[in-house]
């Protein structure tokens, strides 16, 4: 573990607490309005589903940020482990304190006027759903940095593998496979077989067998960051990579300019 993980991790922590905080202060706001009449209860919905998504895209940011001052700040020397372990405690720890400070202000009644209208069972419900929100993001997060890690070995930009059909005409291409077959990609049922096909010409560029394709195909978040983060290396790549510097010159300009 770097020695400097928990002062980065902290660091990032507090941002991510600031920025929460500002946008519950803003959900409070419009749920009073609702209370007072000012909106009604579908415009209230508009409101907290754009405020819900401009928080994960903020979410998302502040990660991003924190891996790469991690990174950084260690030159570029941060093990599989670490990088997991700065994720998952980026995106647990802010679920564990904002369930508990809402179970809190519910039994202090802090809410006012507002706690009529639901039940401990509905807090239980959004707590619940929270929850799952924050265990998709963490596993997301590991297939993404995952893929990106693994265009860069194939001497990629590693932005090109978080755009839907880009990233797959991309990864047909790392995998020395025809560019038409990422219109089977789109046809029901042979997707599946074709995709799994991709996924184990893909192992193989990397020197892996099928069963770890498999792995890439049933357990994503697991398999991609382990072929992107680790020691394989890209049978076709022309130039060697030293390490990924995370600069974002060097991903939008060249394919092999490092």
């Amino acid at each position: 573990m770097p020695k400097n993980f928990f002062k980065v991790l902290l660091i990032w922590l507090v941002v991510e607490f600031i920025v929460s905080f500002l946008i519950s202060q803003v959900n409070i706001y419009y749920s009073n309005k609702l209370s007072d009449g000012v909106y009604s209860m579908s415009d209230l919905g508009s409101i907290l589903i754009v405020l819900g998504f401009f928080s994960l895209v903020i979410k998302g940011l502040t990660l991003g940020l924190g891996l790469r001052h991690l990174v950084r700040s260690n030159n570029h020397k941060v093990s599989l482990g670490a990088i997991f372990s700065f994720v998952g405690a980026f995106i647990i720890i802010p679920f564990i304190i904002s369930t508990a400070l809402t179970f809190y202000y519910y039994k202090s009644g802090y809410y006012e006027g507002t706690t009529d209208s639901f039940d401990i069972q509905q807090l239980y419900l959004v707590a619940a759903t929270n929850f799952v929100i924050s265990l998709m993001m963490v596993l997301i997060t590991f297939t993404v940095a995952g893929q990106w890690r693994i265009f860069r070995k194939a001497e990629r930009n590693g932005w090109k593998s978080l755009v839907p059909i880009l990233s797959m005409v991309e990864t047909t291409q790392i995998a020395k496979k025809p560019t038409s077959w990422v219109f089977f990609l789109f046809i029901p049922f042979i997707n599946i077989i074709v995709y799994i096909l991709l996924l184990s010409a893909l192992a193989k560029t990397f020197k892996k067998d099928g069963l770890f394709a498999l792995g890439l195909f049933f357990l994503p978040f697991i398999f991609f960051p382990i072929l992107g983060f680790g020691d394989s290396k890209y049978i076709y790549a022309e130039n060697k990579i030293e390490k990924d510097e995370l600069n974002i010159e060097d991903h939008l300009v060249g394919d092999t300019g490092l």
